[in-house]
């Protein structure tokens, strides 16, 4: 069993996406920082997204001080999808082919070129201004990453990670971590997935506000949960409050790489805050 010291969390969203996930990044840093963990957030850029994702990645997972067992979180909340072959992608938004979807970004973008015309006394757009006013819509060019460009970073860092994908075809990420990461010798590190959903499924965003709800359950200081325990929890409070019709949502938790550690635990570093009424 690893009970840590220490929880680093690193939430990952790209700096734009058509999720409005700002007030959601919000709830979850809150959360992570109220059990104790040491929380930070990284917006992924539009332009070049992988090389500054796979250093901030890099210098998140600073082999820890071993007098002080640290686990170290990684979150990401956003679109997920499938390329080359059943292999998972990261990436920012869709271009809008729906002609509600159309019609409401035509008309953020008319907004957007009427004030720059509206700052200029000449009464014309320059391309500058046009160029901001793009790349604040959804007909800006997608960003991307695959997981397999940054699973390497992860999966080689000399610290007990949870990789958590909210995010449609979450589980994909399974897939090739196992496949590269196959050894006859058992790795000296935990590295486990907990993703939105299973094969073939997309996720109905239910999964973040389940796990914040589940940490409820820890209700003092040094109370603990394992990953397995926090995954079931998840599940049922998902399944008792879907109201809906079509599949019902599921987090599924898989083991990247095992190491001799039996499990790992969650804690509560720091007492609740009182309530307040």
């Amino acid at each position: 069993m690893f009970r840590p010291e220490r929880v680093k969390v690193l939430l990952l969203t790209f700096s734009f996406n058509d999720l409005d996930l700002h007030k959601q990044t919000r709830k979850i840093h809150g959360d992570f920082e109220s059990l104790g963990y040491e929380v930070q957030d990284y917006n992924i850029n539009m332009s070049d997204p992988l090389s500054g994702l796979k250093t901030h990645l890099s210098e998140f997972l600073v082999k820890p001080d071993q007098s002080h067992p640290t686990l170290h979180i990684i979150y990401y909340h956003g679109h997920g999808g499938i390329v080359d072959k059943n292999k998972l992608r990261l990436f920012s938004h869709n271009i809008p082919n729906k002609p509600i979807e159309l019609g409401t970004e035509l008309s953020n973008l008319g907004s957007k070129v009427s004030k720059a015309l509206e700052s200029n006394k000449s009464g014309i757009i320059v391309p500058s201004q046009l160029r901001m006013a793009l790349e604040d819509t959804r007909f800006q060019p997608v960003a991307g990453v695959n997981w397999e460009e940054i699973q390497k970073t992860i999966m080689d860092a000399k610290t007990h990670t949870i990789i958590i994908l909210d995010c449609r075809e979450a589980v994909l990420a399974s897939v090739t971590s196992q496949e590269n990461g196959k050894s006859s010798q058992k790795p000296a590190y935990q590295k486990e997935l907990i993703g939105a959903c299973g094969w073939g499924l997309s996720t109905r965003n239910d999964m973040s506000e389940a796990m914040c709800t589940t940490f409820k359950g820890l209700d003092k200081k040094d109370d603990t949960m394992s990953t397995i325990t926090l995954v079931s929890r998840m599940n049922h409070h998902m399944v008792k409050s879907f109201g809906g019709v079509g599949t019902v949502p599921q987090a599924v938790r898989y083991l990247l790489g095992g190491s001799t550690v039996e499990n790992i635990r969650l804690p509560r570093l720091k007492e609740r805050p009182p309530q307040t009424t």
